[in-house]
C-alpha cells in the first residue's frame, strides 16, 4: 500500500494511500488472494552489511507505475529487520547515523507516547496485530528498503507496502505484470524530508501494519487495514496525523466505511478506539481473522469477549469522540491515548422549540452531533427523531457531570427526553447520531422543553382543537393530570380544560399576551 501528499493541503494532510489511488484509477490489480504456499519456503542466506541487490520497485512519475531496478546495499542488521539503502541515496539523503538511528527505533526505543516506549516499532506492533508473515524467503527479517520515490500530479509519495512481494515473480508478472521481490519488505520515501523525522518513522510504522495485516488478512478491506495502520502509528508514540484528525473533526459526517478510499483522520479515531477500549488481544483476534469488513470486526468482538454489533460500536465510537472532549471518564466514551477537540456541530440549540427541525442526510458510518443548551429553568428537552430508512440511524444524547460521569439517553427512533431537571449543573447536552453500515440515512429533528409541550393545548384551541382533551400535551411531558373539567384550570402552563369563560374578551386577551404560541396560531 503507497501512502503519498494530496497536491493541495501539501504537508499538513500527510497520509493518503497511493495504493488507493492507483486502485481506484484503474491503473493496478493487486492479489485479492492467498498465495500457493512454498514447501518448503524457497531459503534466503542472512544479509550481511555491506550485501548488495537490486530490488524491483515502481517508477511512480507515470500511472501506471513502472517496473524499476534499484540498487542497494545492506546498511545494517538488526533483532528484527534489514535496513538496505538505494546507492544513490546513501551519503546524499541517508547517512550511517540516519540508518543507525531507524534500526534502534525498529528494534529497541520508541518514543514515551509508546504502549512500551523499551521497546522498537516492530516488537510494539508484534504484540498489538499479531507476527510478521514469512511466506516465501524462509527469512523471518523483513526488509525495509529506503530509496526516492519520484512524484505523480503533484502528488509526492511517502512510500509503501507491495503485496507483490508475498507471491513468487513468476506469478506476479504472469498474472499481472509486474515483478516480485518474493520477500517481506516495506519501502520508505528517503528523499521527501529527513529519514529520522518523526513523520517518516511514523510512516514505517503505518507501513509495517499493513505488512503484519497481510499475512492475517491479505484480503482485508481497506477501511479496517487504514484504521489499524493509523492506530499503529499512535502505539508506537507517533502523532504525526493530528492534521487528518482534525480535518475530520471539522467534518464528522465523513465517512469511515469505504472500500477504495478512506478519512485517514476517521481511522486514526477508530483504530486507536478500537485499542484503547479492547486491548492488543482484539486486534490480534481481528488482523487474524480470515473474515473481512464489519464481519470480521463483530466477529472478532465476539471472540473476545466483547458481543457488540456493528452498531452498538459505531455509536460508542462516535460517543468517544465529544465525550472525551467533555472529559468523560467511562472508557467507552473516552479517547485516553490522543487529545480530541470538539467535532463541529450540525447544530446548536440555544432557545426551543427548534424552529424549523433540522434536516439531514448522513453517509453510512457519518456521524453527527447537535449541542442542546439547558433550557432557563432546567426543564427536561424533549426530541423526536425520524429517520429514512428506519433502523439505519443509532442515537444517545450525551451529558457529562463536573466529576466526569457520563449520563446517556439511548434511542434510534422517536422521542427522548434530555434530563436537565435532574442535572441541574449540567448547562449543556449532546444528540449523537451515527449513520449504519448499508447507505445513505435521512433524519429529521424537532426538539421542545415540557412547557413548550403544555403550551401546544392552546395553539389547538385558537385553531379550531378539541379543548376539552384531558390528555394534554403536558401529560405526555411532565406527568401532569390534565385539565380539570370544572374549573378549567390544567396542571401548568397555559394547557386548559373545556370552560366557557374561555370565549371572554378579557381572558382571551391574557392568554394572547402570556401564550407565544397562541400568538403564533392566531398570527397564521
Amino acid at each position: 500500500m503507497l501512502a503519498y501528499f494530496p497536491a493541495v493541503g501539501a504537508e499538513e494532510l500527510r497520509v493518503r494511500s497511493a495504493f488507493d489511488f492507483v486502485r481506484a484509477h484503474g491503473y493496478v490489480t493487486f492479489p485479492d488472494h492467498p498465495p500457493a504456499r512454498l514447501s518448503p519456503p524457497r531459503l534466503s542466506p542472512d544479509y550481511l552489511v555491506g550485501d548488495t541487490r537490486d530490488f524491483w520497485s515502481w517508477d511512480l512519475s507515470q500511472m501506471p507505475p513502472h517496473d524499476v531496478l534499484v540498487p542497494s546495499t545492506c546498511r545494517a542488521v538488526g533483532t528484527n529487520a534489514y535496513i538496505f539503502v538505494a546507492d544513490d541515496q546513501f551519503g546524499f539523503n541517508v547517512s550511517q547515523q540516519d540508518v543507525d538511528n531507524i534500526l534502534d527505533v525498529l528494534d529497541n526505543v520508541t518514543p514515551a507516547g509508546s504502549i512500551d516506549p523499551a521497546k522498537g516499532i516492530i516488537p510494539n506492533e508484534v504484540d498489538v496485530f499479531g507476527p510478521v508473515p514469512d511466506e516465501l524467503d524462509g527469512d523471518p527479517k523483513p526488509i525495509i528498503l529506503l530509496m526516492e520515490l519520484q512524484s505523480f500530479g503533484g502528488n509526492q509519495f511517502d512510500g509503501f507496502f507491495n503485496a507483490y512481494n508475498q507471491y513468487t515473480d513468476d506469478y506476479t508478472v504472469a498474472h499481472y505484470g509486474y515483478h516480485s521481490n518474493e520477500c517481506e519488505m516495506v519501502t520508505v520515501n528517503s528523499a521527501i524530508r529527513p529519514v529520522v523525522s518523526d513523520m517518516t518513522i511514523s510512516i514505517l510504522a503505518h507501513e509495517f501494519q499493513h505488512l503484519i495485516h497481510w499475512g492475517g488478512d491479505p484480503e482485508e478491506e481497506s477501511w479496517v487495514n487504514e484504521s489499524c495502520s493509523e492506530a499503529a502509528m499512535v502505539i508506537c508514540g507517533y502523532h504525526t496525523d493530528i492534521d487528518w484528525l482534525n480535518d475530520y473533526l471539522s467534518n464528522p459526517s465523513a465517512s469511515l466505511y469505504d472500500l477504495e478510499h478512506v478519512h485517514y483522520g476517521a481511522c486514526l479515531l477508530f483504530g486507536t478506539y478500537l485499542y484503547e477500549r479492547f486491548g492488543a488481544g482484539f486486534l490480534n483476534t481481528l488482523v487474524a481473522d480470515p473474515t473481512h469488513g464489519q464481519t470480521g470486526v463483530t466477529g472478532s468482538l465476539g471472540a473476545s469477549g466483547n458481543p457488540l454489533s456493528m452498531d452498538e460500536l459505531l455509536l460508542d465510537w462516535a460517543t468517544a469522540t465529544v465525550g472525551d472532549h467533555l472529559g468523560a471518564i467511562d472508557p467507552r466514551y473516552s479517547h485516553p491515548l490522543i487529545p480530541v477537540g470538539a467535532p463541529a456541530m450540525v447544530s446548536q440549540v440555544v432557545a426551543y422549540p427548534l424552529d424549523p427541525s433540522l434536516q439531514r442526510n448522513l453517509v453510512e458510518t457519518g456521524a453527527a452531533y447537535v449541542r442542546l443548551a439547558a433550557p432557563a429553568g432546567n426543564a427536561d428537552v424533549v426530541l423526536d427523531l425520524q429517520s429514512q430508512p428506519e433502523g439505519h440511524l443509532q442515537a444517545r444524547v450525551l451529558m457529562v457531570d463536573g466529576s466526569g460521569n457520563a449520563i446517556t439517553t439511548e434511542f434510534s427512533q422517536g422521542e427522548a427526553t434530555v434530563p436537565f431537571a435532574e442535572n441541574p449543573q449540567i448547562d449543556s447536552a449532546y444528540l449523537v447520531m451515527v449513520a449504519s453500515i448499508g447507505g445513505q440515512v435521512s433524519y429529521t429533528l424537532t426538539a421542545e422543553t415540557a412547557s413548550d409541550g403544555e403550551d401546544g393545548g392552546v395553539a389547538d384551541a385558537a385553531d379550531g382543537g378539541d379543548v376539552s382533551d384531558t390528555d394534554t400535551d403536558a401529560d405526555a411531558y411532565d406527568g401532569g393530570t390534565g385539565a380539570d373539567e370544572s374549573t378549567g384550570n390544567g396542571d401548568g402552563g397555559c394547557g386548559c380544560g373545556h370552560n366557557n369563560t374561555f370565549g371572554t374578551p378579557l381572558l382571551f386577551l391574557v392568554l394572547f399576551l402570556l401564550c407565544p404560541r397562541l400568538r403564533y396560531a392566531v398570527g397564521r
